[in-house]
Parts: structure tokens; sequence; C-alpha cells
């Protein structure tokens, strides 16, 4: 068990702060170091004293010492933290933005006859509660060992349960009415096709990267015609499993990494290269290759696979690539091919998803080329290199007893890179309309995002780096890395935001890897 100070040093930076700052001032106010009415707010005091610090110390002060006091810090300690830690994990910058719209929101409603009331940091916290209650509907709370409920009603029997003791329904309403504004303008608009209108705004971005708030979003270099990722949004799931160096294996070079620097590398020092050298899918798609690599036809990589899943298969006709023909020579059945052409030749090695291919001219001799390619194939294999691990492990793994409906990781040219069992059959123009929204932000928007027929309403995202779906109690996220899209499919129990959050977290990590 931590002990306090482990305890406090864990928690968030927006949820500690306000923590802080809350007990802070009601400490004050109990050992009688200020008054507490010069930190109420009072609008005659704001407008003709000029008192403007009114307008952000009524938002600290929870009342005195008290049972009631008590259980306001915990619900910042408990729902605030959730909060920070799930849905706005490395967005800082988004909850601190809707604490400042939470704050202003109150401010502006105490204006209106009736809804007045001294301090607003009680409001404040129960807009945190019902933020977290539309984040974690399906989520089982007792309340007081008396009842037990979902959390999607927790605001409103908190509510009741304040006017039963005899605590005032305004600070509790007010809340609840700053939550659903903001749950409405950045969830329920969008979902009815309009824009978010409450963006994160630029300079609450500036400020917590300036003063290094929190931890900052993995992001990765933009190209010039690539738009910058939006860190606005709000519901993004729960932090219940990280994808880090412990649990992912490492993948620290692309593909073409390792076709530069490993396939056509300077053999024994001596100057000699392999001609020509690639990384293919099994369905053909290139990965990498080297500038010099021949194009090859859809029929040689066909007979090719075939090959290797019927050994000799090539050996009456011979291996062909770009209509240049090699005699299949001896190899390692289902794991090596290699073929002969004059002075020159091919080795190809098979791996979990790929081919990789060496091609070879005097004066590298076969065996350097095999050893070349070999050694590549040998070095992926062990270092488990499978895109399947990283559907079956991490896309449609458990999170809190739920899983994805279905994942799968494509190419950008919508080759199938891993999928799980029941992921639907897409059709190619659905892979092209979903990149072409990545190039375009919006062109989605009014047709719907298909997938193996089924349309989803598009919602907010991430331009250029996150498209969002919606139908019925499901929904979709694709993330696209520099080399492929990351597709999780849910449906209920599963909560939107626990689906954002697999699929993202598993897109950062490979788009941190250069993947």
């Amino acid at each position: 068990m931590s002990s306090p100070g482990e305890f406090y040093k864990s928690l968030p930076p927006i949820s500690k702060a306000y923590g802080t700052l809350c007990f802070l001032a009601t400490l004050g106010a109990q050992l009688q170091l200020y008054d507490k009415r010069s930190i109420a707010l009072d609008y005659g005091s704001i407008f003709y004293d000029y008192q403007v610090w009114r307008l952000i110390t009524n938002l600290f002060f929870l009342g005195g010492f008290s049972i009631n006091f008590g259980i306001r810090l915990l619900m910042i300690a408990r729902y605030g933290v959730q909060l920070e830690k799930g849905p706005f994990d490395r967005r800082t910058a988004d909850f601190l933005w809707m604490m400042i719209f939470g704050a202003l929101t109150l401010l502006v409603l105490s204006l209106i006859p009736g809804f007045w009331t001294p301090f607003l940091g009680v409001s404040l916290v129960f807009m945190l509660v019902y933020v977290w209650s539309r984040e974690f509907p399906n989520a089982i709370i007792n309340i007081y060992g008396l009842v037990t409920l979902k959390a999607f009603y927790l605001p409103w029997a908190m509510l009741a349960l304040d006017v039963i003791f005899g605590s005032g329904i305004m600070p509790d309403l007010l809340g609840i009415i700053a939550g659903h504004l903001y749950y409405f303008l950045t969830v329920l608009h969008p979902l009815a096709g309009g824009k978010n209108v409450l963006k994160t705004p630029i300079w609450v971005n500036r400020l917590v990267a300036r003063w290094r708030i929190g931890a900052q979003p993995i992001v990765r270099a933009r190209t010039q015609a690539e738009p910058e990722r939006s860190t606005s949004g709000a519901f993004r799931g729960r932090k219940t499993t990280t994808l880090s160096k412990e649990n992912i294996q490492p993948k620290k070079m692309s593909w073409q990494t390792y076709v530069d620097e490993h396939l056509m590398c300077d053999i024994d020092g001596q100057g000699q290269h392999l001609t020509a050298a690639a990384i293919i899918g099994h369905d053909g798609s290139i990965w990498a290759q080297s500038s010099s690599f021949p194009q090859l036809k859809a029929q040689e990589i066909t007979d090719i696979t075939k090959d290797f899943e019927e050994p000799g298969h090539l050996a009456p006709t011979g291996l062909h690539l770009s209509g240049t023909k090699y005699m299949v020579i001896q190899g390692e059945p289902g794991a090596v091919i290699r073929g002969k052409k004059g002075s020159g030749g091919v080795t190809i090695k098979k791996t979990g998803q790929a081919l990789i291919f060496g091609i070879y001219e005097e004066p590298v001799t076969p065996g350097q080329c095999n050893m070349v390619v070999e050694r590549l194939g040998d070095y992926l294999k062990k270092k488990k290199m499978s895109w399947q691990a990283y559907v079956d492990d991490h896309l449609m793994c458990e999170i809190d007893g739920n899983h994805l409906t279905a994942a799968a990781i494509i190419g950008h040219d919508g080759s199938v890179w891993a999928q799980s069992a029941n992921f639907p059959q897409f059709k190619p123009e659905e892979i092209t309309g979903i990149m072409n929204d990545f190039e375009e932000p919006g062109t989605l928007a009014p047709t719907g995002l298909y997938l193996g027929g089924t349309k989803y309403m598009v919602i907010q995202g991430e331009p250029g780096a996150v498209i969002r779906g919606k139908k019925g109690a499901g929904g979709v996220t694709v993330k696209k890395t520099s080399q492929a899209l990351i597709i999780g499919v849910y449906d209920e129990p599963m909560t939107p935001g626990q689906c954002n959050m697999i699929v993202e977290r598993l897109g950062d990590y490979l788009v941190e890897q250069g993947l």
C-alpha cells in the first residue's frame, strides 16, 4: 500500500492542484487567516469596488471542515482523477479547458436571478461528477451504503440525497447544468452532425506546453500538407491498460530502414551490395523497397506465396520477378526460396506477414545474399514482429470485462496486415474513402463512414489522425499511422471512450516508432 505522500504525488496535475487549493482555502478560513466573505462571489463588490479576485476565489471554497467538505474532496480525488487519468490522459489542456469552461458557465449562470450562490466550488465539483457519469455510464456505484445504481444516475441521486440531508439544491443543480452544457457541445451536438464549437483554445495548449503540465501527447512529425492534430475532444476512454516497451515488442525502425540499412548494407565491408531488395506483404503490398527493385506482377507474388505453402510449385515453371525468370534451386521448404540466373540470383525469406527479397549479381556471391536476407528474416521472427499479435493481444484485450467487437490493422492501400476473426469484409472503396478523409478532413461527414457495408455517422475526431463513427449503441474508431490504419469496432457495454483508448494507444505507440 502506498503512503499518503506517494498517493498525493501520483495524482494528475489539474485535479491535484484544484483539490489542494480547495483544502487550503478551507484551512485558511478555519484558522481565521481571512474572512470567507472577502472571497465570496459578490457582483456588487466586483463591478463597483473592482474586487475582481472574487470571480476566481469563490471557486475554491467548499465550506468549513465537515463531512460534506470531506465528501467533496473525495469526489475530486475519485471522479476528477479518473477523468484526468482516463478520458483526458495525455490531454491535460483539454481537461484544464473543461474546468475553465465550467467555471465561466457557472459565473454566467450566477447572474440569473434565483441562481446566485456565494461559492461555486461545490458546483464545479458537481460538474466533474456529471461529466464522469456520462463517460462511465455503466459503472456500478454504491452511495453511502444505502443504494446501488449505475453511474449514469449518480448526479441525480446525489442531488436528491443532498436535499434530503438539508443541503441547498442550487449548487448541485448549477453543476449539472454546466456539466450537461459541456457534454452537449462536445458530444451530443457533434453526434447530431454539428461542429465541435468547444475546441480547446490554442492559448490553453500553449500554456500547458510552456509549463510542462502533465504528460504531453505523443505526436509524430508532420508534413507540410498534414494538418495539426487537435487535442480537443473530451471522451477518450479509461486508462485501464498501458502499451509500453514492457508489453509491446520493440519496433525501433521503419520497414524502409530495414531495407536501406540491413538488406542494402555493405557486405563484409568490401563495398559489395545487393542489386535490389524489398519487404513485401503476403498479399503483394509493398512495405518497403530499394529504388532499383523491379515492379512485380500480382501473379508473381501469388506463385511465390503458393510455393511456400506447397513447396515445389515453382520448380517446373521457374521463379518470375517482373518477367525475369530464375531457375529455382535448393532452398528451405516453406521458409526460403532461392533462384539463379546467370551470374546472379535471388533469395526470398518468408516471415509471419511478409516476404523479404534480395537480388544479387557478381561479385556478390549466393552465400552473401542468403546471409543478408535470412539474417534479417530470422531477426524479425525472433523479435516476434507480428501484426496479428498486436490485434490479438492489444486491440482485442479485455477492458473491465469488455472487448472490442472486431479489430484490424490495414495498410493505406487496403491490404490486410492482421485482423480479428470477425472483422467485417470491407470494400476497397471504403478504405479509399477513409484515406481521403484523413487527407481532406470532413469528406466523410456528408456520406458517413462505411465499413463492410455498415454506415457510421462521423463524429468528433482529430483531423488527419483519428476518425470516429457512431451507429446506435456502437461505433468505430480509426487511427492513422505512417503506414497503416488501426481500426476498432465496438458495441455496448463497451463505451466509446474505451474503444478510443485501445485504438489510439496502440496507434500512438506505432507512430512513435515510425510505423
